[in-house]
């Protein structure tokens, strides 16, 4: 965002390129790239990317050639231009207007006739205010879209949708909460088919720049999706001001030390999976991504030798795989426990697999001969990796293969997971019993014993709680997080508690028991078991998608993925897709009102 002045003095480079844009990109910040009816629109700043000074607006000719827009005042600040060919209209942002009380950034109107710019005219209020507007856009339902900082948003800027009615007067709202949150949302876009709406969001905590990151959400409906970043082409630099191309491209902003220049990206850098169910199977050594509703294959992707566990990120752009070695001998048919045999294979690292490009890249990982447990950041710029037989986990940068940081544990740490907030780490180990929670700010390691076999993790929505299943001990613990103490441990019921979902909506942690081959429902607030659903094999894998009420559980010894529905414990559909399914995700994420299981 424009406002903040804090700037990372190191950018990394994204998939986006700046090809093409030397006639625009000079030493100052340029952006708000848009094609107008008599030639290419830019925003450019009089000073050094923070320092500002003002802005101008500025047209180039079918030449190169850049000239002052006949409707613009270079004696005022004004920014943002966006056309709209289809009432040959643009909107732009000017202080032009001078009085004490309305001397912010305003949106103004001008339209285009008989190849000319009329008179502009500032829209009124309520879409004018006594604050600054930022970004006006026109949406595919035809409604003006813009950003502001006015009283009586969500957090420090929002999205404004405003509609005018036969009569003049307009109609202002704001945008959702699957939209606006308590940081700062602005300088939007929309792609050309009108689906995804992408933004600029600052100061959230799956940001990889706390300026501002690029965000996308998809139409549902009369609404809007929950947004996902695009870690594709977010940076350590702002990313900004999205403008969809007639070429079917998106150019943005992105900052680098005093500047900012425009870059390009295409199709496959700004898209995100749809709402995406990921298994890994063992045996064929493959990431499954599976469609929700039908259970049918979407894509197979081929990773490498007896994964276990798969974290990836919200866009579903990037998944992290790590390559236990250990996997059970491939199998067609179902298959009795007694008569499974297992492989044993040097561990290749880690997989990091593109899962919309189906690009996989594998790194190693010293001394690590076993790693098994995954989880990552929402843009998957930084993951952790269990490495069960060294004790550690790894904290690697998925991009470059890098080893960041190693927490000592012990032998036979297991799962891992990024708790909500994104400040803490939590870490199972079967050998020991334990449960770790791990501070990322400063990697202080505490632990806690919670019972033999710790395996299990989950958290709740706030993470302010985190339920470890003790796999020998038979129960599930409960822990405090700001406290880091133990509050309660509970029986599971069952044999052998393998995988765990917190349903927050129901009251429940779901409990998948693998020696009982079923899925019980166990109260969070009592601990007692309300439920049990049978289950047809030995069960491994565990997600639940809290928003349609469907629970998803893997069968390895069938090779099945089951959908069950979370209310009436009815199994819905059955799939023969996944070879040895463990770990399932739901991609992204937020579409499906639940983290991941892990």
């Amino acid at each position: 965002m424009r406002i903040l002045l804090t700037l990372c003095a190191i950018c990394v480079s994204g998939a986006a390129t700046a090809a093409g844009f030397d006639r625009y990109n000079t030493e100052l910040p340029e952006y708000g790239l848009n094609e107008g009816p008599d030639g290419v629109y830019l925003t450019r700043q009089k000073g050094r990317w923070g320092e500002s000074g003002g802005e101008q607006l500025w047209r180039y000719d079918e030449t190169g050639v850049a000239h002052k827009p006949a409707f613009a005042r270079h004696d005022k600040n004004e920014s943002d231009f966006w056309f709209n060919a289809n009432s040959n209209t643009a909107y732009f942002i000017s202080d032009r207007a001078g009085d004490n009380d309305d001397s912010d950034g305003d949106i103004w109107r001008v339209h285009w006739r008989q190849d000319q710019w009329l008179e502009p005219t500032r829209l009124p209020a309520p879409v004018k205010s006594k604050a600054n507007e930022y970004s006006p856009v026109i949406g595919p339902d035809g409604a003006l879209y813009f950003a502001s900082v006015r009283e009586g948003g969500a957090g420090q800027g929002d999205i404004y949708r405003a509609e005018e009615t036969d009569a003049g007067e307009w109609r202002v709202e704001a945008l959702g909460a699957n939209i606006n949150s308590e940081h700062g949302e602005w300088n939007l876009g929309f792609t050309p088919d009108g689906e995804r709406l992408i933004f600029e969001a600052s100061g959230r905590p799956g940001n990889i720049s706390v300026p501002g990151d690029l965000y996308l959400s998809r139409r549902v409906g009369n609404g809007w999706s929950d947004a996902v970043p695009l870690s594709r082409l977010n940076t350590r630099g702002s990313e900004l001001m999205p403008r969809s191309m007639a070429d079917g491209s998106m150019v943005f902003a992105r900052s680098n030390e005093g500047d900012a220049d425009l870059v390009r990206a295409h199709d496959d850098d700004f898209d995100t999976l749809p709402p995406t169910l990921a298994a890994v199977a063992r045996s064929a050594g493959e990431v499954v991504l599976i469609d929700p509703a039908t259970l049918k294959v979407r894509k197979r992707i081929a990773v490498g030798k007896g994964p276990h566990d798969i974290a990836s990120s919200e866009d579903g752009h990037m998944a992290v795989v790590p390559l236990y070695g250990i996997f059970p001998k491939p199998h067609d048919e179902p298959i009795a426990p007694s008569a499974l045999k297992w492989t044993l294979e040097p561990s290749a690292g880690f997989a990091v697999v593109d899962l919309i490009t189906s690009d996989v890249k594998t790194f190693p990982l010293n001394d690590c001969p076993r790693p098994h447990g995954a989880a990552t950041t929402a843009q998957a710029n930084r993951a952790w990796i269990t490495c069960e037989e060294a004790g550690e986990i790894r904290e690697v940068d998925p991009r470059s293969g890098t080893t960041l940081r190693a927490f000592k544990t012990a032998k036979g740490v297991h799962k891992v997971m990024l708790l909500p907030g994104a400040t803490m780490l939590a870490a199972s180990n079967t050998d020991t019993g334990e449960a770790y929670l791990i501070d990322l700010k400063d990697g202080a390691v505490t632990s806690l014993k919670t019972g033999k076999g710790a395996e299990a993790l989950a958290a709740s929505s706030d993470g302010s709680t985190l339920y470890v299943a003790n796999s020998f001990d038979k129960t599930v613990c409960a822990i405090d997080v700001e406290t880091l103490q133990v509050t309660n441990c509970h029986p599971s019921g069952g044999t052998f508690p393998i995988a765990l979902a917190a349903d927050e909506a129901a009251g429940n942690l779901w409990v998948l028991r693998n020696a009982s081959s079923d899925l019980a429902a166990m109260s969070l607030e009592t601990g007692e078991i309300t439920d049990v659903i049978t289950l047809p094999s030995r069960p491994l894998g565990l997600a639940l998608n809290a928003g349609d009420r469907s629970l998803y559980v893997t069968l390895p010894r069938r090779n099945e993925v089951l959908r069950i529905n979370a209310d009436t414990g009815e199994i819905e559909n059955t799939s023969t897709v996944v070879m040895e399914g463990d770990d399932l995700d739901l991609i992204p994420a937020v579409a499906f009102d639940a983290p991941p299981d892990t």
